[in-house]
């Protein structure tokens, strides 16, 4: 197991530093002063950034459906305590659909050159995934504090690996974040904009639906899982 997932983070890094690459050539100053509304010139790198994405979403998929199904499979076992989800969930995962909708509309807004709306609505959707990661801290506390550490039990190590692991990606998201806010700010409208906005939305809402496949195992709404991992392994 541990192979694999070293195996997947080899590629997913591969991926992320392909797709970093094709930034190189830009040459955003050439596209300075180019009127609202006026024609942009193609982007020959989207395809290829496009091509980048879909690489790394593929790989960070498969490493959280082999801990979906670790979890299917150890949640079988006698030792195994599904820890309470803490209530603060609920909240945190209101902040990452904010999160997401303010990428969005980022997006949406830049490629309707307003600049001023695209700008706000990316800080919106960064300082909602900032307070998602503040929020997933709290309720490690909470969970620790009613007894669930992250030696307690199976159940409990779970919740701190996944919660955890998809914390990670977050983080690297707001990194991703922050460089396309400071690479854009002041010319957010621009072709090379566009393009970082759309792969920036695409990267959030993917975090989103995973997020959410997530919350419903820990809340314990994955019996379909559990039962499908069951019958593969024997009842083992």
């Amino acid at each position: 197991m541990i192979v694999v997932v070293a195996f997947l983070w080899l590629l997913a890094f591969g991926a992320a530093f392909y797709l970093a690459r094709q930034d190189i050539a830009a040459k955003p100053w050439l596209e300075r002063g180019l009127a609202v509304g006026a024609p942009q010139p193609i982007d020959r790198r989207e395809p290829a950034a496009r091509a980048g994405l879909i690489m790394l979403l593929a790989v960070v998929g498969v490493l959280f459906a082999l801990l979906a199904g670790a979890f299917g499979m150890r949640a079988n076992d006698a030792d195994w305590i599904l820890s309470p989800a803490p209530g603060l969930l609920w909240f945190n995962t209101g902040l990452l659909f904010l999160s997401s909708f303010g990428l969005e509309g980022a997006a949406r807004c830049s490629a309707g050159g307003e600049a001023r709306k695209a700008e706000g609505l990316l800080l919106v959707g960064a300082v909602c995934a900032g307070a998602f990661l503040v929020g997933q801290i709290a309720a490690w506390r909470q969970l620790a504090e009613e007894g669930f550490g992250v030696a307690s039990n199976p159940g409990a190590a779970f919740f701190y690996l996944m919660t955890g692991v998809h914390g990670l990606h977050i983080l690297g998201g707001l990194v991703a974040l922050a460089v396309t806010f400071a690479q854009t700010r002041g010319d957010i409208v621009s072709r090379t904009a566009q393009l970082r906005l759309r792969l920036c939305a695409a990267y959030w809402h993917f975090l989103l639906l995973v997020w959410l496949g997530l919350f419903a195992l820990l809340e314990g709404w994955g019996g379909g899982l559990i039962t499908l991992c069951s019958g593969l392994t024997g009842g083992h």
